[in-house]
């Protein structure tokens, strides 16, 4: 493991309570960086940003979000063909 990845998770340790709910902590954080590539609170930054947000991203020097995609759209269309369907291009 890279030293920046012992550290993250050195401090989810600290973040947490003494005892199980540290432990639980730490393994549901895990298990969902290992699942999704984000953390759970990386997935709630994601689902109120609408962007794609992981500490995993900060660790290969990365913002923490993705830059939006831009999806492209359907095309006017330009001329109508048989049938009286529209045509794109």
């Amino acid at each position: 493991m890279r030293p920046s990845t012992l550290s993250f998770l050195a401090l989810l340790l600290l973040a947490g309570c003494d005892g199980p709910a540290a432990v639980a902590t730490v393994g549901v954080n895990v298990a969902a960086l290992a699942v999704t590539g984000g953390t759970v609170p990386d997935l709630v930054v994601s689902g109120v940003t609408g962007r794609d947000c992981s500490v995993a991203r900060l660790d290969r020097r990365l913002a923490y979000c993705a830059p939006r995609e831009e999806v492209p759209g359907r095309p006017p269309p330009t001329a109508p063909g048989r049938w009286g369907r529209w045509i794109a291009g």
